[in-house]
């Protein structure tokens, strides 16, 4: 009898202490805490089998339950310590540090910038002035004697007017920089704008930007140069890739190698871009992203013009998935080409979100057909979104 106590008593141990160990409670972001210890889960950015993304509860060690406090970004401190991430920041004051903004933060004496390393954060001490220390950007900081791309020096830039813009872009009194502070080959400080997220220009060029590189339009007019804004667009930064100017219709987009981005690495990246003198300049609208049209044609993308399309009648949605006309409903396939889903109905048609549609018969997800019900859950899904 004795045994069977001790064997039950056992049991009910060791549940209880797979439960205390594996009962972790949120406490904010990424930090969770259970009745012994003060977690992050790291996300390790690959996905497993199943195609989950693998999580991580990585303890913080010798933390303090009672005082711990996530900080912004993957900062946090306790009473003793600070940490960046899973790892303690040992010189730093945890009385006196605070974050200031982005990556970097700081304590009575030093400035600190908590950095990836193989997707862990680790944090680095800063060697810069500490009293005109600023961040501007989470690229960009300054002092008085010094401008800094993330924690490099940048050589031979004025730490006075230097400026940062809408990304890509920062300037001072000399150069505008654009991607890696790299230098924008003959651009004109003072005259500098930006257009859009792609399009910029100054006194004498017109620039187009992709997420890695920015290029100089070489036959673009720059005094007659303008972005063409669509019904669609949100703010007026919003991604534009229709512009004209005096002559020309221009329509410049990139596009990535096959596999588009690997984690930090981009593959080798093409240019599309087309010039049309042939659209009329005068009637010329853009649609969205994707289509426009002019009193004579409707165009999709680098102007192939869709020969089925009814002008007066063609409308277009919020994004580039969808169009129809008083005859038909087009579908981009997201292989840069156009097509007509057959035996949709055009006067019932209506868009729900970027790839998913109805009218009358049927349902469409990506075109293709499906049962009524994915979309009347998806009507009601984006009903309490917006409530």
């Amino acid at each position: 009898m004795k045994k069977i106590i001790i064997f039950f008593i056992s049991i009910i141990l060791i549940i209880s202490t797979i439960y205390l160990l594996d009962h972790r409670k949120n406490i904010s972001g990424n930090y969770y805490k259970d009745f012994f210890n003060v977690y992050i889960k790291i996300e390790v950015p690959f996905p497993d089998e199943n195609g989950n993304m693998i999580e991580n509860y990585v303890k913080l060690k010798d933390a303090d339950m009672k005082t711990f406090t996530p900080l912004e970004w993957y900062y946090s401190k306790d009473k003793n310590h600070v940490y960046c991430s899973k790892s303690e920041i040992e010189e730093a004051n945890s009385i006196s540090f605070e974050t200031l903004g982005y990556w970097y933060a700081k304590d009575n004496k030093n400035i600190y910038y908590c950095w990836w390393t193989d997707f862990i954060k680790k944090s680095t001490k800063m060697d810069v002035d500490y009293n005109t220390f600023k961040v501007l950007d989470p690229l960009y900081t300054k002092d008085k004697n010094h401008v800094y791309y993330i924690r490099k020096i940048l050589e031979n830039v004025d730490p006075e007017t230097f400026e940062t813009l809408d990304y890509p872009y920062a300037k001072d009194k000399n150069n505008v920089y654009t991607h890696d502070w790299k230098i924008l080959d003959k651009a004109e400080p003072n005259t500098f704008e930006i257009l859009s997220s792609r399009y910029s220009k100054d006194k004498n060029r017109v620039y187009y930007s992709s997420y890695i590189k920015t290029m100089n339009i070489e036959w673009a007019d720059s005094e007659t140069f303008q972005v063409l804004d669509y019904k669609w667009a949100i703010t007026d930064k919003e991604e534009k890739f229709f512009a004209k100017d005096k002559e020309n219709i221009y329509y410049m987009r990139y596009q990535a190698d096959k596999h588009d981005v690997h984690y930090q690495n981009i593959k080798l990246e093409t240019w599309w871009y087309y010039i049309e003198r042939w659209v009329d300049l005068e009637s010329f609208i853009a649609l969205n992203e994707d289509f426009s049209k002019d009193k004579n044609n409707v165009y999709y993308r680098w102007f192939n013009l869709i020969k089925e399309a009814d002008i007066d009648t063609f409308e277009t949605f919020k994004w580039g998935y969808y169009a129809k006309d008083k005859k038909n409903v087009y579908y981009n396939n997201n292989n840069r080409n156009l097509e007509i889903i057959s035996n949709a109905d055009a006067s019932t048609f209506k868009f729900i979100d970027f790839y998913t549609a109805k009218d009358s018969n049927n349902c469409y997800v990506f075109w293709k057909i499906k049962d009524m019900s994915r979309c009347e859950e998806k009507i009601e899904y984006l009903k309490k979104e917006n409530n």
